[in-house]
């Protein structure tokens, strides 16, 4: 290797080593966890390791994951709990970064969706992985409008309307006066009591785009019943549409 420069650290008291960046840059964790020596030469515990999760870039995970854990184990500490690899954003295919000034800024998608925070949360959680995803406005656009804005704002809108909520109180859920389906299931009732646990295993387990599909899958099930059961075209003079609309707008 044709080395120019000289970008090692010289391990103290021992001209024999050298430490380089990335080997001695990893030290940093211990040293913002307030972790320290004693008079004794021992490491004082940190209540702040190890992390119970460490979130890094699919570009530097031989460092995070076979260096450090080496080095954290050789001075017998303890390892971080789990590691989430993500992918990167990128535009037209190149990778975002400073030096390339190609990147979009938290003002930049603010504009797109006109100030909607959470839509922009969405549209990011959504592409939480370890493959890179290509950024564009209109990808988030059309992501933070389809769902957030469309389905779920349009739901949210009928459940709290006068029309339908004409009390403005939160409403009783009636159980027995759901349709089973074809297989004697309540699937409406079931998805909703799952999806709890569902988001919960997908968000331990890294996949947090997984986890927005959950919530996703589950409110297209609610969004079924709400359609074949015209759960907007209320009768309020019949008693089981009555309970059937409290129901929906319940959930």
């Amino acid at each position: 290797m044709n080395i120019k420069y000289f970008v090692g650290v010289m391990v103290p008291d021992d001209p024999a080593h050298v430490m380089y960046v990335w080997f001695e840059a990893l030290i940093n964790y211990l040293t913002v966890t307030h972790y320290r020596v004693d008079p004794e030469g021992q490491f004082v515990t940190s209540r702040h390791w190890p992390p119970t999760i460490q979130i890094m870039g699919k570009d530097i995970i031989k460092f995070h994951c076979i260096y450090f854990p080496a080095m954290l184990m050789a001075a017998d500490l303890e390892l971080p709990e789990s590691v989430l690899i993500h992918g990167h954003w990128t535009v037209s295919g190149e990778k975002m970064g400073k030096s390339k000034a190609n990147y979009a800024t938290l003002e930049d998608m603010e504009r797109v969706v006109n100030g909607q925070q959470d839509g922009i949360r969405w549209f990011l959680l959504n592409h939480v992985g370890k493959e890179n995803v290509d950024f564009s406005e209109d990808m988030l656009r059309i992501q933070a409008d389809t769902f957030l804005g469309n389905k779920l704002g349009g739901m949210l809108h009928w459940a709290t309307h006068d029309s339908q909520n004409p009390t403005q109180m939160y409403p009783n859920l009636f159980v027995d006066h759901i349709p089973l389906d074809y297989q004697g299931r309540n699937s409406l009732i079931d998805s909703v009591r799952e999806l709890p646990e569902k988001f919960e295993d997908a968000v331990a387990a890294g996949n947090i785009n997984k986890a927005n599909q959950a919530v996703v899958d589950c409110f297209a099930i609610l969004q079924k019943f709400f359609n074949s059961h015209n759960c907007g075209d209320t009768n309020w003079s019949d008693m089981d549409q009555r309970k059937q609309s409290q129901t929906c707008k319940l959930i």
